[in-house]
């Protein structure tokens, strides 16, 4: 693809980001669905964060979007879901990080836990 998107900062969510890029391309549902190999329902699901795709590589690929920002994004959407599953081991993290100011991506996650 020509032209490259950047996902903007305040995207936070693999879904988010999917629903974002394909709508800046133009593209239905139905469109990216196929071009992916999912169907139109599993990427609903993906967009609404219920589920998650195996492979950001076709995504990256199909929107013109880097595959490390999608790959970031996952990943938060996995730290999100661990803290919620295990809310005690997200407080004691918490609990023992040094810096409560901590910069990185992953604190503010399971502070919402």
């Amino acid at each position: 693809m020509a032209n490259m998107l950047t996902i903007p900062n305040t995207i936070m969510t693999l879904g988010e980001a999917v629903w974002w890029a394909r709508n800046e391309r133009k593209m239905t549902l139905r469109q990216l669905a196929q071009a992916v190999g999912l169907s139109a329902p599993f990427l609903s699901d993906i967009e609404h964060g219920r589920r998650w795709p195996k492979e950001i590589a076709p995504f990256a690929a199909a929107l013109g979007v880097s595959e490390l920002e999608l790959g970031r994004l996952r990943l938060h959407d996995s730290a999100e879901n661990w803290a919620r599953e295990n809310p005690a081991l997200a407080k004691l993290l918490e609990e023992l990080r040094p810096n409560r100011g901590c910069p990185c991506p992953w604190c503010h996650v399971l502070a919402k836990a």
